[in-house]
């Protein structure tokens, strides 16, 4: 009786220890699975780190651009006002404030002399231009 009573155990057992080694494979693929997992999420953030990285330093260079181009921006702001002041003194110098009618006819003139030069500047491009296409089908 003690014999079959060990015999009985030992199968117990050999089955106990037969299912706890299935239950040990079975832990040990989840296991795998999760660390193959876990890799790649490393992997992923790993990437999106060094695009954030990149994209902080883009950013950072187009603050500076920024707070360059506005520093540019307040110093013309302030050259301007200077000049604008100047062009009034010497506005008041020749007396042009006296005579507001004047001073925007020569605006005027001026401007229309300005796109006279432009349109005259054009025109001899386009003589040039003519000109040496005639040359060349002279050849």
């Amino acid at each position: 009786m003690d014999y079959e009573y060990l015999l009985k155990r030992n199968s117990v057992y050999s089955e106990r220890r037969d299912e706890q080694r299935e239950h040990i494979v079975k832990l040990n693929e989840r296991n795998l699975i999760s660390a193959a997992i876990i890799r790649h999420v490393d992997e992923e953030a790993d990437m999106y780190n060094e695009k954030v990285v990149e994209n902080s330093d883009r950013l950072d260079a187009l603050v500076d651009g920024n707070k360059r181009e506005r520093s540019k921006a307040v110093d013309l702001a302030k050259t301007k006002v200077s000049l604008s002041k100047a062009m009034g003194k010497l506005r008041e110098q020749i007396g042009l404030l006296n005579y507001p009618f004047s001073f925007r006819k020569m605006e005027r003139d001026l401007r229309e002399i300005a796109e006279l030069r432009k349109r005259g500047d054009s025109l001899h491009a386009r003589m040039i231009a003519d000109a040496e296409k005639i040359a060349k089908c002279r050849l």
